[in-house]
């Protein structure tokens, strides 16, 4: 499963993207249907309605789909959506809310091929999915002809934002919005960087480049509420009480381990 969402009109409705597909339960997960059998990224309902917003496979492409029935139904709005290019394609889609305003709607798009570096950009809609757009103000995508350089066309994946860089794919990402501002964001895969301009920009704030304290890299989840960011990656847990201006680790108490493989070895006398 790679992202929940639950019902804000009724708890007992959830919804899951998982790579088997979109689930839906209506009884707090006592059983579950398939809405669709595409491997989907994420899954968001708007605040206070039975709106939800998805994000599928579709061939080499995705499909941005909506639904106004608490998921039980979706249509897809694919108007000024990425479409992918020759050798090109979409390997995944991460969608967040805006919630001091509500018909706005951002999309974080990763993808393969040769140009790309593992990055498509950022999406806007300002009508509830109806239609995208690129936040890049120049319309940029991958490496040619605009090469990518923090801060006006930054590689979002890789670990500094620039073509040379390195990246894991859908592995490493996340993007959250400032609740109390629709031009803040904060992004990112390997390194996590921050746009104060709705995505026209954005800069490195920390893991392999930026100027915070150290933050280990690897994001795999940004969660905020009202003054309250919450960062966590492959080395654990992080807060910030300014929209990342500032970061502390929140680690105490919390334990675990990463088990990367075994062999085995043998003796000969």
């Amino acid at each position: 499963v790679n992202e929940l969402a639950i019902s804000p009109l009724d708890p007992n409705i959830v919804l899951a993207a998982s790579d088997q597909g979109l689930l839906r339960t209506i009884n707090a997960g006592g059983a579950w249907s398939k809405v669709h059998t595409q491997q989907t990224w994420t899954v968001k309902f708007r605040a206070s309605t039975n709106t939800v917003f998805t994000a599928r496979k579709s061939g080499s492409g995705s499909d941005f789909r909506i639904s106004t029935d608490g998921g039980a139904t979706f249509n897809n709005s694919n108007t000024g959506w990425w479409i992918p290019g020759a050798g090109e394609e979409c390997t995944g889609v991460m969608l967040a809310t805006c919630p001091s305003n509500p018909t706005k709607l951002y999309a974080y798009i990763i993808g393969s091929g040769a140009n790309l570096k593992g990055y498509v950009g950022v999406f806007v809609s300002n009508n509830l999915g109806a239609s995208w757009s690129n936040t890049n103000p120049f319309g940029a995508i991958g490496n040619s002809p605009t090469a990518y350089a923090i801060p006006g066309h930054t590689n979002l994946m890789t670990n500094n934002g620039l073509f040379s860089g390195f990246e894991q794919g859908f592995y490493d990402m996340a993007i959250v919005v400032n609740p109390a501002n629709d031009q803040e964001l904060i992004a990112g895969g390997t390194s996590w960087f921050k746009s104060i301009n709705g995505g026209q920009t954005w800069l490195a704030l920390g893991s392999y480049v930026g100027g915070l304290a150290w933050s280990h890299p690897d994001m795999q989840a940004l969660a905020a509420n009202g003054s309250d960011l919450w960062i966590a990656t492959d080395g654990g847990l992080d807060y910030s009480n300014d929209f990342g201006r500032t970061i502390e680790a929140r680690m105490n108490g919390i334990s675990g381990a990463d088990l990367w493989g075994f062999d085995s070895g043998w003796n000969e006398d």
